[in-house]
């Protein structure tokens, strides 16, 4: 649902911010969200330092005993109040199923926001259903290996996102505005991306195949990391289509510089935009 715990505009407009919030293991071999066959660092990522240019944005995660995502707190600290203080996104899980039923998103600027979760028979996530009332909704399908995604608030435009895949991760991502029956769909913006052989920190094969697709989608879209793609980026190409003034937008390029640690997982990420130059600077921390 491209949703943020605080801060949405300014953080939006800025698209620096990241939010990551998985683990890295064992690697399948299959597309639709799986990796390379390369093996995995086998660590958990406990903390993602984004050095923001308003402010140092700290992500922390939390896992249970089973090694189930439960709790992504982040902490932003500015001098500006609206981007500064601490938001958390919970979820709940039944018995010892997997994939999270249910997430509470909790924010100092926002009212709580209560999600329920719906999945196929492969135990790939089709639903997330906002429950305060407003009708906001995403729907995830799967088809050739590919994953779409489309949001829609009661009577405003729908959102859809395609995740065009190859050998495991997302090569090309387009944004649409869906228009009337029987007219073409609004293209935003095209994205295509090229990868190294480091471990996307942000990987976790049990998260990539079930709801690794709604982390995509709460995420800032910076385009550092996501949570379906088994290895890092190397760069991102990005492509608007309609800019403020209605006329195509400029094409830019995204550069990933980075630096593993003694263990070989990635532990520094700087990303340089080709117009704006740096845009960020990211450490990660492992369990």
């Amino acid at each position: 649902m491209k949703t943020f715990p605080f801060g949405i505009s300014a953080c939006l407009s800025l698209c620096t911010i990241i939010l990551a919030a998985s683990c890295v293991k064992s690697r399948p071999t299959t597309g639709g969200g799986s990796g390379s066959s390369n093996p995995s660092n086998n660590s958990y990522l406990s903390s993602v330092l984004n050095n923001t240019p308003l402010a140092p944005i700290v992500d922390s995660f939390t896992y249970d005993n089973s090694n189930r995502l439960t709790k992504i707190t982040i902490i932003a600290n500015s001098s500006k109040s609206h981007l500064s203080g601490e938001s958390t996104v919970t979820f709940s899980y039944s018995g010892s199923n997997p994939t999270p039923v249910s997430y509470i998103i909790n924010n100092p600027n926002q009212s709580t926001s209560s999600h329920q979760l719906n999945y196929d028979g492969q135990n790939r996530i089709t639903k997330d259903s906002t429950l305060d009332g407003t009708g906001l909704v995403t729907y995830w399908s799967y088809s050739n290996g590919n994953i779409v995604s489309a949001t829609k608030s009661g009577s405003s435009e729908q959102m859809i996102d395609t995740l065009f895949f190859t050998n495991g991760n997302v090569t090309a991502n387009h944004s649409y505005i869906a228009n009337n029956a029987g007219t073409v769909d609004t293209l935003l913006s095209s994205s295509q991306y090229t990868y190294t052989t480091i471990v996307n920190p942000c990987y976790h094969q049990a998260i990539a195949s079930t709801f690794g697709p709604l982390l995509n989608n709460l995420v800032i879209d910076g385009g550092f990391t996501d949570f379906v793609s088994g290895d890092a980026k190397s760069t991102a190409t990005n492509s608007g289509f309609l800019g403020l003034d209605g006329l195509p937008a400029a094409q830019s390029t995204q550069t990933f510089d980075w630096t593993t640690d003694s263990k070989g997982r990635a532990a520094i990420l700087k990303v340089t935009d080709s117009q704006i130059g740096t845009i960020g600077n990211l450490t990660f921390s492992y369990y």
